[in-house]
């Protein structure tokens, strides 16, 4: 995929009644999750089968469509990028901003702007943090879309262009402030949407749901594993990890607002399970003081 400045990397909805919770299910997703509201995301233009990566001067609000409730080949799509600067902008290139405090040393600092959210990615090689008005997302079995903002990524590209070691990012659910329900429905959804391939449904499974609490934050953190039906090994991991950790929105608590993990696994320089739980510990609003 390709991201701004960077070189080419790559609704209420209703669930299956097949599959049980914390057991694998190929493409289910648990009868517990039967009424989950809206998830709210940025509006973004998604191609069938691939992941896009979009820069919009605007964000608004947008309903994703219900989730797939199995497998359909589909011809995957060229990755998409997009940049829309204002005329000003081309004239006057903003300032670079000063550097963020952080609570890890060297990490750098990711604004989620939408949903008034920052966590922290490592300052090293490999990483990209996207712009403010990024997106990325995919697109499933049955055309629903998925997407976050407030996004960073790990070796975009490292085996085909639309395929990183790991992609992070921010989404919101409304009317709906169940944290254990929310963050276990759309890791799975995530799951769902972002190995879909032509060779069919992932399976994917809940690892487990916790209670999540950091810098004044409070909710829950699910993990769903998945294994891929590879369409293209070159390409498509075997196996993979999606993380999502739920808080309430910030506000009157009428919905979720979530931080999206998805992690290849069992690949060379995947992502290490300490440092992805280094990132949930960074979580919190960005309006809280860390000095």
């Amino acid at each position: 995929m390709t991201w701004p400045g960077h070189d080419p990397r790559g609704g209420g909805w209703e669930r299956p009644a097949t599959h049980e919770p914390r057991r694998p299910a190929a493409g289910g997703v648990s009868p517990m999750m039967a009424a989950v509201l809206a998830i709210v995301f940025a509006a973004v233009l998604i191609v069938a089968g691939a992941v896009v990566v979009i820069t919009l001067r605007e964000d608004t609000g947008e309903a994703v469509a219900s989730p797939p409730q199995g497998g359909s080949s589909q011809e995957a799509a060229a990755p998409t990028r997009e940049e829309t600067p204002s005329s000003q902008e081309e004239e006057r290139p903003p300032a670079e901003a000063p550097a963020e405090t952080t609570l890890q040393e060297g990490w750098t600092a990711v604004r989620v702007a939408k949903w008034g959210l920052t966590y922290e990615v490592p300052g090293g090689d490999g990483w990209t943090v996207d712009t403010p008005t990024t997106i990325r997302g995919w697109e499933g079995a049955e055309g629903d879309q998925v997407s976050m903002s407030g996004t960073a990524g790990y070796h975009d590209g490292y085996r085909c262009d639309h395929r990183s070691l790991a992609e992070l990012g921010a989404r919101g659910i409304v009317d709906s402030a169940d944290t254990e329900e929310m963050t276990e429905a759309a890791a799975l959804q995530w799951a769902l949407a972002s190995y879909h391939t032509e060779a069919g449904q992932p399976e994917v499974s809940t690892a487990s749901v916790e209670e999540f609490a950091a810098n004044g934050l409070s909710g829950h953190h699910a993990v769903v594993d998945v294994e891929v039906r590879q369409d293209d090994p070159d390409c498509d991991p075997a196996t993979a990890r999606v993380h999502a950790v739920g808080v309430p929105t910030d506000g009157d608590g009428a919905g979720t607002r979530l931080l999206i993990i998805d992690v290849h696994t069992g690949v060379e320089g995947a992502l290490g399970e300490d440092v992805v739980e280094t990132i949930v510990s960074t979580l919190r609003d960005s309006d809280t003081d860390i000095a």
